[in-house]
């Protein structure tokens, strides 16, 4: 992962539409060794002392520096251990600091934090001991460590810290990188390349929530909401149908999106593990993938044909996910605004180390990755729509009310079977979306806003407000006027 040469460049590229072109940035410079026979380096004391120290961890003998430990077998997690080494022998540890419980959870908030990628490790741990606990807080960068990863670092901490053998790993992460290379001339890659290009063949823009707030996007932070829904009633019908929980709420999400973002060609994104060789099962590293998901609605389509084609999308998604999402970007121009992630059955895992056991938090930056994730997770016993949102842009209100829409949406799935997803009112605790949205409007936005007399249809619009359009469904409204 160590650049081969650093180039400064007074301007980068960019495409006549504004983008950064990096397929016109100059080839890099790379200084020519010396010709010539050369006398030996004579190793100096401190440099013996890290070839030693490399040794011990990678088990094969180093007698010069400068050569690749990679090719030497070196491994990310022996990568850590050989850190671990340099930092007993030099003094270093990793801080250890007594506090409160109220004083912890200040630190914990500030801890995870941006790193410069020109000066810092990339990764950072600290321990915290307080009267009632002991917490290790880590943050890792997502260009070496993935949320697998996490769990393969506490299991080998686990079994060190109880003297059993730790499982090695049996692909690097630098052979997998060479390996992705390759891929590129493959039949595989061929057919991905044509199955994103039929996906892509209607694409326009990714859908996006239409802002109910005039915030700059760049000052935003993460705002958080959710709603529950009962676990079981979930499994039995996914059990019924023969389809993933991940593949209904997929299509909730379609159809919620669809209706907000007044589009029935839909384009949205997922994450996938990006494991798919058994031979990474004990590899630390960045595997994750990002899968573009489409789906285009009719007004015909029934609550099934909807379940099916969800279904569809993803296991496509998932079956192709080893296709460069860079290529999308570049070719297309896709940009992932609404961002889906089911993680049922992978958060808030317990575990021990010795005979102490532990449990994860997730620690987040504030700064919101997307305009909006909608996150499929397990809370206290039930399954928790969990929409993460920039707060620059929406209300917590709006997004509870996407929530809630979500949430009607599935449990309207659930029972609809032929009925036409048209007849899917997005209505839920919080009441008719459209209602609610155009209370914000006529509270904050300057002049008139008229509700008028209409019988719904699916595709008709009632209210238009700032290129914002507002559907009801099978109801009808009085007229009146702000």
């Amino acid at each position: 992962m160590v650049p081969t040469a650093y180039m400064q460049l007074e301007e980068m590229p960019h495409t006549f539409n504004g983008k950064k072109d990096m397929k016109n940035l100059p080839d890099p410079i790379i200084a020519e060794k010396a010709e010539g026979p050369s006398t030996p380096h004579q190793l100096t004391a401190f440099e013996r002392d890290i070839c030693q120290l490399a040794e011990k961890a990678i088990g094969s003998p180093i007698d010069e520096i400068g050569i690749n430990l990679m090719n030497l077998g070196m491994t990310s997690l022996t990568a850590i251990s050989f850190a671990t080494f340099v930092e007993e022998k030099y003094g270093c540890e990793i801080p250890v600091s007594e506090m409160t419980e109220t004083e912890f959870e200040e630190r914990k908030k500030k801890f995870v934090r941006p790193f410069d990628l020109h000066k810092d490790i990339l990764y950072r741990f600290e321990i915290i001991i307080t009267d009632k606990k002991t917490y290790l807080l880590s943050d890792l960068h997502h260009i070496i460590f993935d949320g697998l990863s996490r769990g393969l670092f506490m299991d080998t901490v686990s079994k060190a810290y109880s003297g059993e053998n730790t499982e090695v790993e049996e692909l690097n992460y630098f052979d997998y990188a060479l390996g992705e290379s390759e891929y590129k001339e493959s039949n595989e890659y061929q057919i991905s390349e044509q199955y994103f290009t039929d996906m892509m063949s209607e694409f326009e823009t990714a859908a996006e929530i239409p802002a109910d707030k005039s915030g700059r996007i760049e000052e935003g932070r993460i705002g958080i909401v959710d709603v529950m829904l009962e676990k079981g009633r979930v499994k039995s019908f996914c059990q019924e149908k023969a389809i993933t929980p991940a593949s209904l709420f997929l299509a909730a999400a379609f159809y919620t999106v669809s209706r907000f973002a007044n589009n029935k060609n839909v384009y949205i994104s997922t994450i996938s593990s990006g494991r798919v060789s058994s031979r990474t099962r004990h590899t630390v590293g960045m595997f994750v993938h990002t899968l573009p998901l489409h789906i285009n609605f009719n007004k015909k389509m029934t609550s099934d044909e909807l379940l099916k084609a969800a279904n569809a999308s993803m296991l496509g998604g998932m079956e192709n996910e080893t296709y460069p999402f860079i290529q999308l970007a570049d070719k297309y121009g896709y940009r992932t605004e609404i961002m889906y992630e089911c993680q049922l059955g992978v958060s808030g895992s317990k575990n021990s180390i010795g005979e102490a056991a532990y449990k994860t938090e997730y620690l987040k930056l504030e700064a919101p990755k997307f305009k909006v994730t909608i996150a499929i997770e397990d809370k206290n016993g039930q399954i928790a729509v969990t929409i993460r949102y920039n707060n620059a842009i929406y209300t917590e209100s709006y997004m509870r009310t996407l929530a809630e829409s979500v949430k009607t949406v599935v449990l309207s799935l659930m029972e609809g079977k032929t009925r036409p997803v048209g007849n899917i009112m997005l209505t839920g605790a919080t009441g008719f979306m459209g209602i609610h949205v155009l209370a914000h409007f006529l509270k904050h936005e300057k002049g008139k806003a008229y509700c008028l007399l209409r019988k719904g249809r699916f595709d008709e619009p009632l209210i238009r407000l700032k290129n914002v359009y507002f559907y009801y469904f099978k109801a009808s409204f009085r007229a009146c006027g702000a």
